[in-house]
């Protein structure tokens, strides 16, 4: 029963080493990663994502890495101690924090220019992928669970969640706070 398993990472390992190695333009004879990692109605699709984001992470490729853990879903293990799952959850909170940035400075104009009865001539910062946000909140929640509430609570400072700064100072074990 393995064997298809065995089989489909074996493909994403051959199409990975193959895809690095020739930069030609022929999709004909190219099987597109984007395709096999999000079928979901295939059975092992979501191990063969998490196999290609791990080839894709010692490329160095981060990019397709996370975008491979993201459609690996709850097979991307945030309690896993590894410089993989290190670095693509740092890129998840650089994301997420990026995006608060951007949301807040688009909020901020957009009040200013209501305020001021003027038109709004930005456009709204595209959504952000919520199966980022995902990671990142069983990243906070991860926190929570060991006791790590001031990560929990620097993470929440970041993303500009007063929802998550709440939680993690109640749930802090220092009497001050």
């Amino acid at each position: 029963t393995d064997f298809p398993k065995c089989f489909l990472s074996s493909l994403f390992v051959i199409y990975l080493f193959q895809k690095k190695n020739n930069n030609n333009n022929d999709n004909n004879n190219k099987i597109k990663s984007e395709e096999l990692s999000e079928k979901t109605n295939e059975p092992y699709a979501k191990s063969a994502s998490l196999l290609a984001s791990k080839v894709f992470f010692h490329m160095q490729s981060y990019e397709d890495a996370l975008h491979h853990a993201l459609s690996a879903g709850e097979q991307f293990q945030i309690d896993e101690h590894s410089e993989y799952v290190q670095k693509l959850t740092e890129q998840c909170i650089d994301s997420y924090r990026f995006y608060a940035q951007v949301q807040y400075a688009f909020d901020k104009v957009f009040f200013f220019c209501k305020k001021k009865k003027r038109r709004v001539t930005t456009t709204e910062p595209t959504k952000i992928d919520r199966r980022l946000i995902e990671i990142v909140e069983r990243m906070l929640n991860y926190c929570y669970q060991v006791g790590d509430s001031k990560h929990a609570l620097g993470i929440a400072l970041e993303l500009r969640r007063m929802d998550h700064i709440l939680k993690a100072i109640h749930s802090s074990s220092c009497p001050f706070l």
